[in-house]
């Protein structure tokens, strides 16, 4: 997404449950969002809940704005503000703190091929979306169809073979993250957080 452009990434896969559904996630952690944070002491850890992170996506990044109505509403204040906010200048703010993470590639892991289709017509709001079946489905052909039809990647990953990729998702159009995007983020670097050093690696693997 645009707000990670031209930043120092790494590239991570996790396990994650998001929204109830247990997910594998490819993603780029920003690594300057993440050693900001490890400086502040709060690598790994989330920001706030979807309220506050849909405020936060509303305000520009790094540019000084007028102070919104909403920074007196929030609880806590500058003890929950500080690590987001520049609120030195009196009567404005600058929003220092960016989504830390940006999925590439979601998996949504299910037994049947029309519980996988739910979630993941969910889930791609979020990033490129994969339904990774590990039953067997009778009709391969027409399962296949679908996932093309809705947009969704379909994986088979039935009995002791490698996972095969049989259709891959549509590609996920970058815009401005939302607030329940963000959450996402955060989500995703909170799994991803303890296996990345400041070196650029992790050595979390998928378990598909």
């Amino acid at each position: 997404m645009p707000e990670a452009s031209a930043r120092p990434l790494v590239e991570v896969t996790v396990d994650v449950r998001f929204l109830r559904r247990d997910l594998t996630v490819r993603a780029s952690v920003d690594m300057r969002e993440h050693m900001r944070r490890e400086r502040l002491g709060r690598a790994g850890k989330r920001l706030g809940g979807l309220d506050l992170l849909r405020r936060l996506a509303s305000l520009p990044l790094g540019l000084s704005v007028a102070e919104p109505a909403w920074i007196r509403e929030v609880t806590g204040g500058p003890s929950v503000l500080g690590p987001c906010l520049d609120l030195s200048r009196p009567g404005f703010v600058t929003r220092v703190v960016a989504p830390p993470a940006d999925p590439l590639a979601i998996a949504v892991r299910a037994s049947r091929w029309d519980s996988g289709l739910r979630a993941a017509c969910v889930m791609a709001q979020y990033g490129p979306c994969s339904v990774v079946i590990r039953g067997k489905e009778g009709d391969i052909a027409w399962v296949a169809a679908q996932a093309d039809f809705w947009g969704v990647g379909l994986i088979s990953a039935a009995g002791n073979r490698d996972p095969e990729e049989i259709v891959r998702p549509a590609p996920h159009l970058p815009r401005r993250y939302s607030g329940a995007s963000w959450l996402f983020a955060e989500t995703v670097y909170g799994a991803a957080a303890p296996g990345i050093n400041t070196m650029g690696g992790s050595q979390r693997r998928p378990s598909l």
